[in-house]
């Protein structure tokens, strides 16, 4: 049995099975370089850290590597690129200025169809400290970056495996020059943490979408969730999160 995974523009598709789907929004404001780019036509240089980045440049030709999800592009070329399985193979093409993806699925015995990357990552994360800097997180929504609001239904998407996520935008200011940061999560629901650390490419300061896994319940109700965020060198934002009624899939 054959079937597709699919990285959708708009709404953040995810395939981790066959016929199981997590979706989200990626950023359109967001920007970047070799490997992942900003959905809005934004991108910035490759990797590294402290590095001077160079923005609003999209990719005019097949990477070298997989680009991410909502980079910013400028061709028509179809690219492809194999998957780490060593099976599947993933295509990316540009649409409305960013790159779309899918992947053939042919499950493994065991295994499951190919995953995309949840965040955009990067190596040698940035190891200073950025004086004056700040730090805001908002919802995966396309257009401009905004704040998550006191309160804010937090957005959940929901893994093949039932995994449930939740999708956020890192904005670092009077950082602009960090391109690969530390950047360290957790999630509390109802009280309970759970966290996690991550390699993240800055753009600019920006973010393309993050995904996060949470330890959502599945009963009926209004759930708190405190979103924490911290950017090593660069600061920390918190957002007080809800989730009303959540429905598992199955």
């Amino acid at each position: 049995m054959r079937c597709l995974a699919h990285i959708g523009l708009l709404s953040l598709t995810l395939t981790l099975a066959c016929g199981s789907k997590v979706e989200g929004d990626p950023a359109s404001g967001g920007a970047g370089g070799n490997g992942g780019s900003g959905a809005s036509g934004a991108s910035a240089a490759t990797g590294g850290s402290g590095g001077s980045a160079s923005c609003f440049v999209p990719d005019v030709s097949c990477p070298a590597e997989r680009p991410f999800v909502g980079g910013a592009c400028d061709t028509a070329d179809v690219c492809q690129f194999e998957d780490p399985n060593k099976v599947d193979t993933w295509t990316y093409q540009c649409q409305a200025g960013a790159w779309v993806g899918e992947a053939t699925c042919a499950p493994l015995l065991g295994g499951g169809c190919p995953v995309a990357p949840l965040v955009e990552k990067c190596t040698d994360p940035f190891d200073g400290q950025k004086s004056g800097a700040g730090l805001k997180i908002g919802p995966a929504t396309p257009g401009a970056f905004r704040e998550f609001q006191d309160g804010e239904e937090a957005p959940l998407t929901w893994g093949g495996q039932g995994s449930p996520m939740i999708g956020f935008r890192i904005l670092a200011t009077g950082a602009d020059d960090v391109s690969c940061a530390r950047v360290d999560t957790t999630a509390s629901v109802n009280g309970l943490p759970g966290s996690h650390a991550s390699a993240i490419k800055l753009h600019c300061g920006e973010s393309l979408t993050v995904l996060t896994i949470v330890d959502a319940p599945c009963d009926p109700g209004v759930h708190s969730i405190e979103l924490k965020v911290v950017v090593q060198g660069v600061g920390t934002a918190t957002a007080n999160l809800k989730l009303t009624d959540p429905a598992c899939p199955g």
